[in-house]
């Protein structure tokens, strides 16, 4: 059962936490937690937000607090997962199974603890579309409105070796965006069914599907030429003269769209070519949450392997499963 904020500090958020993780499985607001006592259990924020000058407004996130979180703790490296079109906040944790996975890869030490970031994104294609009467500009208020959000509020690490990116279809889309726009702000990424759209070129001319599927992100109507050369396939050669690279995970459905199958086969090649640390997984399902879901945990395994440990435990950072 989710519950919204609910403001709370000291011993009555101590016994707050307490009450809702042993009856109703942690489902508190994680807003006022940087301050508090620390829980056995994990907590979820399943309505917090951040201020968005980008957005001209707010941007909502739910969050995942792992067991033990607490600020003398930290810093805690964090994961943001992006959801796709039609998606919203809570798709990680209502269809991904999120929280189970992420707290039995924990308890079994096989990621460090950490703080599961998971934005809303609207239909934005996770770029910024103010200047076209678009969704907004998402891109911006991610990279800088809810990254700095989050690095204020909670004990967290503010470099590259704390920060990991995924997200699937349109949002591995916008995963692999930042992860290659900003080599140095994340350790790794992860694309899973990533809606890549490989066969648009500059000069293809908008029609009533590319509006729908995109709905103004690149204008309206749809601009092909702002689509290439905004999309991660832009982004990959200038990656080769990085000295910092981040590593990849790509992950698609046997049963996927054959285009789209084919597109993230290339994407591997040529992230491979460009000197990044790229793993390609074909998996058998189709572009659904039955494929993501079951994907998640290898996904948590390879960001989580790619963080920080913020205990700073030698027998836990052993135990990693660092995927190459």
């Amino acid at each position: 059962m989710a519950t919204r904020s609910i403001p709370a500090t000291g011993l009555a958020l101590a016994a707050l936490v307490f009450t809702f993780a042993t009856l109703r499985g942690a489902q508190v607001c994680a807003a006022g937690l940087q301050a508090s006592t620390r829980s056995d259990f994990s907590i979820i924020g399943e309505d917090e937000s951040v201020d968005s000058p980008a957005l001209g407004g707010s941007l909502s996130y739910s969050l995942y607090l792992p067991p033990g979180y607490a600020p003398a703790n930290g810093p805690y490296p964090v994961i943001y997962l992006l959801h796709g079109v039609g998606g919203d906040r809570h798709d990680w944790l209502n269809y991904g199974r999120l929280r189970e996975t992420a707290d039995r890869l924990i308890a079994d030490r096989t990621i460090p603890p950490v703080l599961i970031v998971m934005p809303d994104g609207a239909v934005s294609w996770w770029v910024d579309s103010g200047d076209v009467a678009g969704p907004g500009n998402y891109d911006t208020a991610v990279d800088r409105d809810l990254v700095v959000g989050i690095e204020r509020r909670y004990a967290v690490r503010s470099d590259a070796q704390g920060r990991a990116v995924g997200g699937l279809s349109m949002g591995a889309y916008g995963a692999l965006r930042f992860a290659l726009r900003l080599p140095r702000r994340y350790a790794a990424a992860a694309g899973l069914s990533p809606a890549l759209w490989a066969r648009i070129q500059p000069d293809t001319p908008s029609d009533e599907r590319l509006q729908r599927v995109f709905r103004g992100s690149f204008g309206t109507p749809f601009h092909a030429g702002r689509f290439v050369g905004q999309s991660p396939l832009a982004m990959i050669d200038g990656m080769a003269k990085e000295s910092s690279k981040p590593s990849v995970l790509l992950v698609v459905g046997s049963r996927d769209f054959p285009s789209l199958r084919s597109d993230t086969e290339e994407l591997s090649a040529r992230l491979n070519r460009a000197g990044l640390a790229t793993r390609y997984e074909m998996k058998d399902g189709g572009h659904d949450w039955q494929l993501w879901a079951a994907a998640l945990p290898d996904v948590l395994r390879y960001l989580g392997g790619a963080l920080l440990d913020p205990l700073r435990d030698p027998v836990h950072h052993g135990q990693l499963e660092r995927a190459q």
